[in-house]
């Protein structure tokens, strides 16, 4: 039987990962001057055998563009892509191991945010790795550890994920930036937090070779650029397509396993 005290629950024969989404508490965007609630949704997936063994999994974070909520990554709203079909697929085929993944809500109420914290907006970069984090690993069965944590974002989730990633490596070790748009901002912080770079294991920057937006673009060269000048490993990647492109072969074929690959403890 699935269980029941959860908001949606899809997947429960052998073999099916599950998903639940449900509101947890936000107490970090308490005091916020816009209304934003102090209670925020979240979509997680656990692998087929999470039931029925005692293992414990590394940790993939996902935060969607401002535009979208975590429903995007389970209804099909990007080119038909299922967060639970696409990792029983990939696990079945032993394209990944068997990972949990979160989905994080980074919408606020004037319909967009970059997970940074502000008197008006509330403090949504802590609210992602101290409520969100400390929930997960409180309530599903974790390795919970920097080193078994990766965070991933699309668009201004991908820029959000660049700049948590390098402000708290003591959470995070790994990052993934699918077209990440005022990157450029992000720029600053790879100086200012340059130490911080330098101790994640793995850092992606993906953007399409037909990206109209020249200033995403830009700003992924020029973040490159600055990596590379404070002797940070990382990979720019670029495929055949602009901003909203491929989405599902991206997540499938180059984040997840990305993912799969870099997290784990030696």
């Amino acid at each position: 039987m699935c269980a029941a005290l959860v908001a949606v629950a899809s997947g429960c024969g052998s073999g099916e990962g599950q998903v639940f989404t449900k509101n947890i508490p936000a107490p970090s965007l308490r005091g916020n001057l816009i209304g934003e609630p102090v209670e925020q949704p979240i979509a997680v997936y656990l692998p087929p055998r999470y039931a029925s063994t005692a293992d414990k999994y590394p940790v993939v974070y996902i935060l969607p563009g401002s535009d979208t909520g975590p429903g995007a990554l389970l209804d099909g709203t990007y080119q038909g892509f299922s967060l639970v079909e696409a990792m029983d697929r990939l696990i079945a085929e032993g394209v990944i191991r068997e990972m949990i993944v979160v989905v994080v809500n980074g919408r606020n109420v004037l319909g967009e945010g970059f997970f940074t914290h502000s008197p008006a907006t509330g403090e949504w970069d802590r609210y992602l790795v101290r409520d969100v984090v400390r929930y997960v690993d409180k309530n599903y069965k974790t390795l919970p550890f920097r080193e078994t944590r990766g965070i991933a974002g699309f668009s201004t989730g991908g820029t959000a994920a660049l700049q948590i990633a390098m402000r708290y490596p003591e959470v995070f070790s790994a990052v993934y930036a699918t077209s990440p748009v005022a990157i450029d901002s992000v720029d600053d912080k790879v100086r200012a937090y340059g130490d911080s770079a330098l101790e994640l294991e793995g850092i992606v920057v993906e953007v399409g070779k037909g990206e109209r937006d020249e200033g995403i673009v830009e700003g992924c060269i020029k973040f490159s650029d600055s990596m590379d000048e404070i002797g940070a490993a990382h990979r720019m990647v670029q495929f055949n397509g602009a901003h909203e492109d491929l989405i599902r072969q991206r997540i499938e074929q180059y984040m997840l396993p990305f993912f799969s690959g870099v997290l784990g403890l030696e």
